[in-house]
């Protein structure tokens, strides 16, 4: 009996090593094509469809963040805030023209992180969440989009991995 237990625990602990290795394959994928394109990450997001996870990434390429006007902090952005959320909901209607509206729900600045290469320091981005109402069986329900885009307003789209 303490053999079989043993047996299960090593094939468990196997599964997982197997599991494992699989997602750093697709990890070092990510990061490969990153350096392929000459792109820095800016947002990775993970979800777990029930058999496995979806990696989301943004990245902008060097050339791109460099036409992005420098910000320190110490004033307003470049990219004003209400300029941002216009360019984010035109886009959103562009593509996605069944729905009405757009709602906003979340705002973020994010640093571009700058340790990768010194001539791309004090670069920002906003991550925008808006929501639009979809008609669903039982009434309604949101959607939502992430927008990730530069100072100067330049919308990133995200690339799937699975």
């Amino acid at each position: 009996m303490k053999n079989i237990i043993i047996i299960l625990i090593l094939a468990i602990a196997f599964c997982g090593l197997c599991i494992a290795a699989s997602k750093d394959d697709l990890i070092k994928k990510i990061f490969s094509d990153l350096k392929a394109k000459n792109s820095v990450l800016l947002q990775l997001n993970t979800k777990d469809d029930g058999s496995k996870k979806v990696y989301t990434v943004y990245s902008a390429t060097r050339k791109q963040i460099e036409q992005c006007p420098e910000w320190a902090g110490e004033s307003d952005p470049p990219m004003p805030l209400v300029r941002a959320i216009q360019i984010s909901r035109e886009y959103l209607k562009k593509k996605y023209p069944k729905h009405d509206s757009f709602s906003l729900t979340s705002i973020g600045v994010n640093l571009i992180n700058s340790d990768v290469d010194d001539n791309l320091n004090n670069r920002w981005y906003y991550m925008i969440d808006l929501q639009a109402k979809v008609v669903v069986k039982d009434g309604w329900a949101n959607e939502s989009f992430l927008i990730v885009l530069l100072m100067n307003g330049t919308i990133l789209d995200p690339e799937v991995y699975k």
